[in-house]
């Protein structure tokens, strides 16, 4: 949360890069007292500047609502003034605040196509406004959770950024950081973050957002024990805070990196007076989350370095037991109450103590099972997107034959002209012609339908698995749903191809190997083996043929096995035409299988009409699958073996 709101003020002062930093006016008054009307300034046609820039520097310190207000205010002096960047900027910032910190995206889109039509009217660069359109953009599908569409949006503005726009460089990368976090991209978001910091050294100005930067970056590297290039990080950020007014929230911040450091290099003493700097910002600053962080922060300090100072940490508890009803923020409640907890229970204050972990204890019940609803609606969103997708390629394929149809009454009439002797002659060629592209359309239409088909089957399953595990096991379902929702995207990729590197289906059958461990309870050894000859990311085959064979062996194999150890191994062999695959498990064995089946298998039949399609539009015959006992092969052995020969391609 706090690396979204930091991207957001980073991202509000896209244009304010321009903006000098001379003064942070506390109040309006304040403001007021440095305007004058009668000093014209060269070269910008207005009466005074600093006023303006003076109320962004105040605009930066408060809350929400008195943000709004103060924006409203530079827009009114900036008309007086005809100051079309604080026009522009004011109005811009108000559709920010509108869509993520107010609740209303109408109102903010329609503010949002107001600051471009100002910003044509006041003549700003047209390369400008189109790389600010496009990172705004990017930013909305970040925030909305469509991080693929976010990325795209991102690296064309990136690649519209030339050596005149550093600071916007800086905002894409740091914001493709973000995006890689929240995909928990660990190593990529760090290194996008050190990317935008590099940008960031460039600038000859530097500001207190740049400082912000910095100081994330530092904090990142801190909690990957990079201390030494944390500290490097940390001192380019004290110099630009030492260079600028300062701010009170940015200051605080600062600080609570130094405890972390501080407290990293086992130097406690020093911790806790980088916690007592931290604290004592955030309070002058008067933003109530701020604040609430602070006394978070200051508690886990005084909890790992075991500190004594009784009287201050029951007091500051006091003032964060305050914010915390006025902020009705869970997830800031939810870290402060678990750090309360652990102060108290230091100072043997155990009821308090209990009371806290209670509070703490229901607040992550409620984080948990709300993050579980919204992946629910996300994966029912999918599965109806995948579900149009069926429906668009019935419709194509209605298209086909109506197309069909007209073609074959088009073919009449031209016959009947011609005569009798021309139709036989030249109807017949049409008509072997016209049959042989039908007969192949329609088996690549049924090809396309059975992937179509793979997918809600597959979806099926692994649905049922979750809804059992959101009853049986609550603290795997989470993980269980992340891991299917990329394993999903995967699936749903692949199947709108024709050949994938088999480097792409290796990772996809171990993501589902993963899936089944967690549905199973049970570790799985699984074992894959590729002939010496075979470099996985140089061969592609058809997509979605193995996983159905895995699935086949762990729902047959495991499902109702006795067996101590489940075993999974999958061989591949080259040949000169085919690549021969071998799936074995160390199940009960097909004819036990069998006789306790009362269907078959959807899998291995979805598999056989694939082989089928692929021989008629291919002509080839290598493409097959059997099915035996394992000990019919290998005597002495126990378990189930199937054999497919897969054609292949090399890339």
């Amino acid at each position: 949360m706090t690396r979204i709101f930091c991207t957001l003020s980073i991202f509000f002062t896209l244009y304010g890069q321009s903006f000098a930093q001379d003064s942070s006016a506390q109040t309006l008054q304040e403001a007021d007292e440095g305007l004058n009307w009668d000093e014209e300034v060269p070269g910008y046609g207005i009466k005074d500047t600093n006023y303006v820039l003076s109320l962004f520097d105040l605009a930066d310190l408060k809350e929400t609502s008195e943000k709004v207000r103060i924006y409203q205010h530079i827009y009114e002096t900036s008309n007086q003034l005809n100051y079309g960047k604080g026009i522009v900027n004011s109005i811009y910032e108000i559709s920010m605040l509108y869509h993520y910190q107010l609740g209303k995206p109408d109102t903010a889109d329609r503010l949002y196509d107001l600051t471009k039509e100002l910003a044509i009217k006041h003549e700003f660069r047209k390369q400008e406004l189109i790389i600010t359109s496009t990172i705004a953009q990017g930013q909305i599908e970040f925030y909305s959770g469509k991080f693929e569409k976010a990325t795209d949006l991102l690296l064309q503005a990136l690649d519209l950024c030339d050596s005149n726009y550093i600071y916007q460089r800086a905002v894409i990368l740091y914001t493709m950081s973000s995006i890689h976090r929240e995909l928990d991209e660990d190593d990529m978001s760090l290194n996008y973050m050190g990317l935008a910091c590099e940008e960031i050294d460039k600038l000859p100005y530097k500001n207190h957002n740049d400082a912000h930067m910095l100081i994330d970056y530092a904090t990142e590297l801190n909690q990957n024990n990079e201390i030494d290039l944390a500290l490097i990080q940390i001192k380019k950020a004290r110099n630009i805070l030492d260079s600028n007014s300062t701010v009170n929230y940015v200051e605080s911040i600062y600080w609570r990196t130094i405890s972390l450091i501080q407290l990293n290099l086992e130097n406690n003493s020093a911790a806790i007076e980088a916690a007592n700097s931290c604290y004592k910002y955030a309070k002058e600053g008067g933003r109530l989350d701020a604040h609430l962080f602070s006394i978070t922060n200051y508690l886990h300090v005084a909890y790992e370095t075991q500190s004594t100072n009784e009287n201050f940490i029951k007091t500051i508890i006091d003032e964060g037991d305050s914010i915390m009803l006025q902020l009705d923020s869970e997830k800031l409640s939810f870290h402060y109450l678990e750090k309360k907890s652990n102060a108290l229970s230091h100072i043997n204050a155990w009821r308090e103590a209990y009371i806290a972990f209670s509070e703490y204890d229901s607040i992550q019940q409620i984080i948990h099972q709300n993050d579980i609803t919204e992946k629910s609606n996300q994966l029912q969103k999918e599965i109806a997107d995948l579900e149009s997708q069926k429906a668009l390629v019935a419709r194509e394929k209605e298209l086909v034959e109506q197309d069909a149809r007209l073609a074959k009454s088009n073919l009449y009439f031209t016959v009947s002209i011609f005569g009798f002797l021309l139709i036989i002659t030249i109807g017949l060629l049409f008509f072997m012609r016209y049959r042989t592209k039908t007969v192949l359309g329609k088996l690549q239409l049924e090809n396309k339908l059975l992937r179509v088909q793979i997918n809600p089957h597959f979806i099926y399953n692994v649905l049922a698995n979750i809804k059992s595990l959101i009853f049986e096991a609550p603290e795997k379902a989470e993980s269980y749903t992340l891991t299917f929702a990329r394993l999903l995207r995967k699936v749903l990729e692949q199947s709108r191809e024709e050949f994938i590197p088999l480097s792409e289906e290796l990772q996809l059958l171990q993501d589902y190997v993963t899936l089944q461990e967690t549905r199973l309870n049970k570790e799985i050894e699984y074992i894959v083996e590729l002939d010496e000859d075979i470099i996985a990311n140089e061969i592609s085959i058809p997509p979605l043929v193995l996983q159905p064979l895995v699935e086949n062996a762990v729902e047959h194999g495991f499902r109702n096995g006795v067996q101590e150890h489940y075993i999974l191994e999958i061989r591949f062999i080259l040949q000169p035409k085919y690549l021969e695959v071998q799936v074995i498990d160390n199940g009960p064995g097909i004819g036990n299988i069998e006789k306790k089946a009362k269907h078959r298998s959807l899998a291995t039949q979805i598999i056989r009409d694939q082989i089928e399609i692929f021989r008629k539009t291919n002509r080839s015959k290598v493409f097959d699958l059997i099915v035996k006992k394992r000990e019919e092969i290998e005597p002495g052995t126990e378990g189930t073996i199937a054999v497919i020969r897969i054609p292949f391609k090399k890339r």
